[in-house]
């Protein structure tokens, strides 16, 4: 192509475009047998291809037209189709709700762990053959939907060497089904160790003894501790 035929093409396109643009920052496109103009759009917005429009492009929202404040997030609300969550509260955490995301408040959940224990504070004689509660040897179990674990540690004297002792784990005023354990005989102190599970049902949780004859002793003290400890899981 000679350069004047080059230079008057040119000249005839730069007209033509100028006919069809109109306005700061349209852009200039095709139909399928035509020139033809995109207006401006909104600040911020996005050019993007579509062949269902007449031109094959369109403006569309983007990321930054569409987030306004720090911390919002972006989302599909639909096909193709961007939208904006706002941000949340302190302390709130992002759900799915249906098809739509939203900040909700940390509901009440998983598994809460607390620590119960007691310990004798003084010694706990009898000689009753039946079963009595060892004073100051429990403490209350938690009132909820859980469970409880409780370990006994207990040192005892026993009435003699070829005496022993019973003792149950009692829960409120009801003794706990299979809990009933005995001392060894052959030594008149004894450490016994035994463990229990149940539900947590608001009781109190206590031992129980009985001597098989003379006195027996639940001994306290630095050196001889009798104590309960355990965990409640709710």
């Amino acid at each position: 192509m000679g350069g004047g035929k080059f230079l008057s093409t040119l000249k005839k396109a730069s007209a033509t475009a100028a006919d069809v643009l109109s306005t700061k920052g349209d852009i200039l496109s095709r139909t399928t047998s035509a020139l033809g103009r995109l207006p401006v759009s909104t600040n911020n917005f996005s050019l993007l291809c579509d062949s269902a429009q007449a031109l094959g492009i369109k403006w569309g929202a983007s990321a930054t037209s569409t987030l306004t404040t720090a911390g919002d997030l972006l989302y599909a609300s639909g096909a193709n189709t961007l939208a904006r969550l706002a941000k949340g509260d302190d302390n709130q955490i992002l759900k799915m709700n249906g098809t739509a995301l939203n900040w909700e408040d940390e509901s009440a959940g998983g598994a809460t762990i607390s620590k119960l224990a007691t310990e004798l504070g003084s010694a706990f004689n009898t000689t009753s053959t039946s079963f009595v509660d060892v004073t100051g040897l429990n403490f209350a179990v938690p009132d909820n939907a859980g469970s409880f674990m409780a370990t006994l540690t207990m040192c005892v004297q026993q009435p003699g060497a070829n005496n022993g002792i019973k003792a149950q784990w009692v829960d409120g005023t009801t003794a706990i089904a299979g809990s009933e354990f005995n001392s060894q005989y052959g030594s008149p102190d004894v450490i016994i160790t035994a463990c229990t599970v149940g539900d947590n049902d608001g009781q109190t949780l206590k031992i129980q003894v009985q001597a098989s004859s003379g006195t027996m002793g639940v001994r306290a003290g630095a050196n001889n501790k009798t104590q309960i400890k355990g965990l409640a899981i709710s």
